[in-house]
């Protein structure tokens, strides 16, 4: 789906959604990763001549298998969060040595303000005894198997 709607914000607006990188390599690391950020590959041509980028700064990175989430600081400025953007777009289909053969990168649905939340929500939380249980059928299964 696209993105959110205009921009008339005031401007106030820096925060980066998450980042999906998928078909990522089986031997991809967190620090690979961070690393397409940290330290940009210079472009071949494009629109600033193979100059140095600067590094996009990595606030963390969640891996899982095959794909991964990255959670950048927050821009800046407006341009700086454009120049984010436009970067995610470049290093969609690249192919970058340990990371993908050819990379998939797009924003995440959904703003990430739900998932901060949840992180929150979670820190709160106090261990306790329960157990759930799914996938057994309750006339068949005797309290003894639970136990």
């Amino acid at each position: 789906g696209s993105g959110g709607g205009g921009g008339s914000d005031g401007g106030g607006n820096l925060y980066l959604r998450p980042i999906f990188l998928g078909n990522l390599s089986h031997t991809c690391l967190a620090s690979d990763v961070e690393n397409i950020f940290e330290r940009p590959p210079a472009s071949s041509g494009g629109m600033d001549n193979g100059e140095v980028k600067m590094p996009y700064p990595v606030d963390r990175v969640d891996m899982k298998r095959g794909y991964c989430f990255v959670f950048l600081k927050d821009a800046v400025s407006i341009p700086e969060k454009e120049r984010t953007e436009q970067y995610v777009i470049e290093i969609n289909g690249m192919n970058i040595s340990q990371v993908s053969n050819a990379l998939r990168a797009e924003f995440a649905r959904g703003d990430g303000r739900v998932k901060r939340k949840e992180d929150e929500r979670r820190k709160k939380i106090l261990p306790n005894e329960t157990l759930f249980v799914v996938n057994f059928h309750e006339e068949t299964t005797k309290r003894e198997d639970l136990q």
